[in-house]
């Protein structure tokens, strides 16, 4: 079986759950994780290398504070990758390939490279755009450049990246581990959002809309789940609103919870914008899930989300920022419980189809397969059908 390893300077943080679900689903390459600093977020089930705290002392750390790899670091990856007979390495995030490529250099591997998010969105506008044609060498010295939306993988053509060297692979989850569970009227209307409080969430403007919704039809409730550094900010606003009562900030909490929240949702509702620092989403996980359990959703035209959610089929799109048009969507869909079987059948199926855990991997797996090889498989037709993603219509 061969050895590939999967990079990332912190491993793992808390809403990287696509990350370890992509390592623990591979098949037939044994998955070996390695990083700088190794967090206790998850009970990992595979291995995980990380170098001994002394190389961090020095001029070492000082070094990696300005995202550049020491020559001690650099020679104890090195050796581990030839002492364990690594066969590629798999690197989760731009910023943190950048970091790691000199690895990929001195170990004479193929890297591959995973872009998720910030790092294709924000990063690239830092140090007035300087970031950006850091980023570019990159381009030229990875294998393979991933992409988990179309949108991103035209943006970071439009940064600089040879189209023929990024395709996409949409994020993969476990279906099994989210029970189809269609939503029922009840006393209340529930309306969740599981996000990070940042500025990329659009919480602010879901307050709003949610305060505009709950003037004309009472018996709303907000389910706010997750935290963050505007949650100060939130709570204010939460308090001007007067919604203390009808709007609940659980912070974070275990996955059992949020699952038993989400059994008892009708309506998931995620108001992604683009931040003032450019930040986007690739598409958020958090979606993905709650569409397997078939829940209808509400979100906005931004990035690669309508390329997962349809608009009137599995739910509600707005743009970016749309206040009224969010809290008319909450109204439509509250006041039509008629919908949310049937969007919430047609979000199983489309998640189903796109986002399937073994799916996504056997795709992934291909292609380590062609890296390592240097032949050309069925792994580019493969990734290729993904695409594209036609649109289906429920009639």
């Amino acid at each position: 079986m061969p050895n590939v390893a999967q990079f990332k300077r912190v491993w793992l943080g808390g809403t990287e759950t696509a990350i370890d679900n992509h390592v623990c689903a591979l098949r037939r390459h044994r998955p070996m994780a390695f990083a700088d600093t190794v967090t206790d977020r998850f009970e990992y089930k595979y291995p995980i290398g990380s170098p001994p705290a002394a190389l961090g002392d020095g001029l070492a750390r000082r070094l990696t504070w300005y995202r550049r790899l020491s020559g001690p670091m650099l020679d104890w990856y090195s050796m581990e990758m030839i002492c364990r007979d690594i066969g590629l390495m798999h690197v989760h995030f731009g910023t943190d390939a950048l970091y790691y490529q000199p690895v990929a250099s001195a170990a004479d591997l193929p890297l591959l490279v995973t872009f998720h998010g910030h790092d294709a969105y924000r990063f690239p506008n830092l140090y007035c755009g300087l970031a950006g044609k850091y980023l570019r060498t990159l381009f030229q010295r990875a294998t393979r450049i991933l992409a988990v939306s179309n949108h991103m993988r035209m943006h970071l053509i439009s940064l600089g990246c040879p189209s023929e060297k990024v395709q996409t692979v949409r994020v993969g989850i476990d279906l099994n581990q989210f029970a189809f569970q269609p939503p029922k009227p009840g006393p209340t209307t529930r309306i969740t959002c599981v996000a990070g409080f940042r500025p990329k969430k659009g919480l602010s403007d879901l307050i709003e809309a949610f305060r505009r919704a709950t003037v004309d039809r009472p018996g709303l409730e907000l389910f706010l789940v997750g935290d963050g550094p505007l949650r100060p900010a939130i709570e204010q606003q939460i308090a001007n609103s007067h919604l203390r009562s009808e709007v609940v900030l659980t912070g974070h909490i275990p996955l059992q919870e949020v699952a038993q929240i989400l059994s008892e949702t009708q309506i998931y509702i995620q108001p992604s914008v683009t931040a003032p620092d450019g930040d986007r989403e690739g598409i958020p996980a958090t979606v993905m899930e709650a569409m397997a359990r078939g829940l209808p959703v509400i979100s906005t035209r931004h990035s690669g989300i309508p390329e997962l959610v349809q608009e009137r089929v599995t739910g509600f799109l707005v743009d970016e920022h749309d206040v009224d048009a969010l809290a008319e969507s909450i109204l439509l869909l509250a006041d039509s419980p008629q919908l949310w079987e049937v969007m919430g059948e047609a979000a199983r199926e489309r998640v189903t189809r796109l986002h399937d855990i073994e799916r996504q991997s056997a795709i992934i797996e291909q292609l380590y397969d062609e890296l390592m090889t240097g032949m050309d498989t069925a792994a580019v037709h493969a990734i290729g059908q993904f695409q594209q993603i036609p649109e289906t219509k429920v009639a």
